[in-house]
């Protein structure tokens, strides 16, 4: 589905049994860059898709409870490191090897606790 503000496409991936709302710009084969928001949703990054698109393969992903994607948040999601957990199931299940990484508000927080993991990915945030 396409994003009339931001001329994004809405998809979606399930990470964990639940259904997370992906708002994506760019070339697929593009560096991806992953995006996080804060106590909104990805719509967040509407402004600034079109243009990082033309560099990266940008995906905002909505966090369980919020926007589009299914889940709830419960207190005990609702901590910085379980949110980490999730974006980074997240990019693990879109295949991410390596990526760099966004963050807004509470995003940038449970983002800045991402590390390097075996697998090769990094991010920034």
């Amino acid at each position: 589905m396409l994003d009339a503000e931001s001329g994004a496409v809405r998809e979606q991936v399930t990470v964990d049994g639940t259904d997370l709302s992906l708002l994506t710009s760019g070339e697929p084969d593009a560096r991806p860059l992953l995006m996080v928001h804060g106590t909104f949703w990805s719509k967040v990054w509407a402004p600034v898709m079109d243009s990082l698109g033309r560099q990266f393969r940008c995906v905002a992903v909505d966090l369980p409870g919020f926007g589009r994607s299914g889940g709830e948040l419960t207190p005990e999601q609702a901590t910085v490191p379980a949110l980490a957990a999730v974006v980074g199931r997240a990019a693990d299940t879109l295949g991410f090897a390596t990526f760099d990484l966004a963050g807004h508000d509470i995003g940038a927080e449970s983002s800045s606790t991402l590390r390097p993991r075996p697998t090769g990915w990094t991010g920034w945030c």
